[in-house]
């Protein structure tokens, strides 16, 4: 599955990285509101039920080119 990486934060600071192709990104952004119950993450690096009510931030990186080094102008 060709996907996007995320950055979930719980409570106590914990981290979750995870690859989810687009349609895992918009269920899970379209669950953030309902903070109640749990939630199935089906990643490339396995599967994750995550605790809505623990969520405190979810990242997702833009897809803009991101380069390293020296560039020319």
């Amino acid at each position: 599955m060709a996907g996007r990486r995320l950055e979930i934060g719980f409570d106590g600071g914990n981290i979750l990285r995870v690859t989810l192709d687009e349609s895992q990104v918009v269920a899970l952004t379209d669950v953030l509101g309902d903070a109640s119950g749990w939630h199935q993450i089906d990643a490339d690096e396995g599967k994750y039920w995550v605790k809505l009510a623990d969520l405190q931030f979810l990242r997702i990186p833009d897809d803009g080119p991101h380069g390293v080094g020296f560039s020319r102008e």
